[in-house]
């Protein structure tokens, strides 16, 4: 029987071990930036960001989860849940990436 690795020891053992996790953070903001420039410039820092069959969560303008696309999105919206905007607005706000493409 193998020991089971956590995806949270994979990333400690990576940052511990001197390997470089900036491109990968370098590759999500890149595959996010124009739905995230979006949501900040309407004030939204909580938000899930739908792009190449993922959905990345947004809390306080950082990536804390990316789940798999469902459909549905009930797990985001269980992250989503108890987080609110200024003013007490619920922050169930979902921006979809466009594929660049001919007009």
């Amino acid at each position: 029987m193998k020991a089971h690795i956590s995806d949270q020891a994979l990333v400690r053992f990576m940052e511990r071990t001197g390997m470089d996790t900036a491109p990968l953070k370098e590759m999500i903001a890149a595959t996010i930036d124009r739905a995230f420039q979006a949501a900040m410039a309407l004030s939204l820092t909580d938000c899930m960001i739908v792009a190449g069959g993922l959905v990345y969560v947004l809390r306080d303008g950082v990536v804390t989860t990316i789940l798999r696309d469902e459909g549905v999105h009930a797990r985001a919206n269980h992250h989503q849940r108890r987080h609110l905007i200024a003013g007490g607005v619920p922050t169930r706000f979902r921006f979809k990436v466009r594929e660049e493409g001919p007009a």
